[in-house]
């Protein structure tokens, strides 16, 4: 696998997704075998795995609420919203045949309610349709009523693992570019939250930044460890060179196969820099532009220290 695309959960904020989108593909014109996401992320990378970018940078522009979600009445007590629009917008552009084409793979993050453990989908080759999977991606615990299909009652998985980086990393992929649209790398000024809409956002903004931080972490400790591996197998090569002149290339042989599929993938994070400056739950165009300026900036700037010397 050579290359692979993760974006995070992080509802009105994944507008940064798609400005960094516009420049790793829009401009530098990267393309994926394996993409994963998580909440509205799954979405994203649903358009970018068929090949409609720019038919999702058109549906952001337009972005609201109203074209996610809406009021219902059927079925209230499971959830009160119902994300019919969501899923037409979904279903004009997202399909398994044009997936199919592509040759890639999508991968999208669910939690299934009733085994309480995260599931994550994958396609081509999942039993449920790529939209229905894309909707249970989307439906927030709580807001919108889960899917049930087959005895699983499956719903957005952001609340327990919004980021899928150690899913895809242990498939092995070369390279990962992982855009994770919240809070940014530095430290953020303190203020109060005096409202129970402010410290639910800010929760939900400190657990998005948990799963990121983590798994960022995780990353980079894997990549520490195939290093040291690295540098052991060159190690012990030139040990049996010196020390074993004689018929010393069958244990070089044996020491290479050892190491031989333990590579660390090229992986390269992209953040804010700076606040985003919006709730999460709210979709001003004007700062849903200025997030995707600023997701474009920071992409070219990542993308540009990766490729200096």
């Amino acid at each position: 696998m050579r290359r692979a695309l993760v974006l995070n959960a992080g509802a009105s904020w994944a507008a940064y997704q798609v400005g960094a989108l516009r420049h790793v593909v829009g401009e530098r014109r990267m393309e994926f075998d394996l993409l994963a996401g998580t909440g509205i992320g799954a979405m994203n990378a649903a358009f970018v795995a068929c090949g409609q970018f720019e038919a999702l940078a058109d549906l952001w522009r337009r972005m609201s609420v109203r074209r996610l979600v809406r009021p219902t009445l059927r079925r209230w007590w499971a959830g009160p919203l119902s994300g019919a629009p969501q899923r037409a917008a979904i279903a004009a552009h997202v399909s398994e045949e044009r997936l199919a084409e592509r040759g890639a793979r999508l991968l999208v993050s669910t939690v299934d309610l009733r085994a309480g453990a995260l599931r994550v989908l994958e396609y081509p080759g999942e039993d449920l349709p790529l939209v229905d999977g894309l909707m249970a991606a989307v439906a927030t615990p709580g807001l919108v009523a889960p899917l049930d299909r087959d005895g699983a009652q499956l719903a957005e998985g952001t609340l327990v693992d919004s980021f899928l980086l150690r899913e895809v990393l242990a498939r092995g992929p070369a390279e990962v570019i992982a855009v994770a649209a919240g809070m940014p790398a530095g430290a953020t000024p303190a203020r109060r939250y005096r409202t129970w809409r402010a410290v639910s956002e800010r929760a939900l903004a400190l657990n998005l930044d948990h799963d990121v931080r983590s798994a960022l972490d995780d990353a980079a400790a894997a990549t520490q460890v195939v290093a040291a591996r690295q540098a052991l197998a060159a190690r012990l090569r030139a040990l049996v060179t010196e020390r074993i002149p004689d018929g010393s290339d069958e244990l070089r042989a044996r020491i290479d196969a050892l190491d031989a599929d333990r590579a660390a993938p090229r992986l390269t994070a992209i953040r804010p820099s700076r606040e985003l400056g919006y709730a999460l739950w709210r979709f001003p165009r004007r700062r849903l532009r200025a997030a995707a300026t600023l997701g474009h900036d920071d992409a070219r700037a990542a993308l540009a220290s990766e490729a200096a010397p």
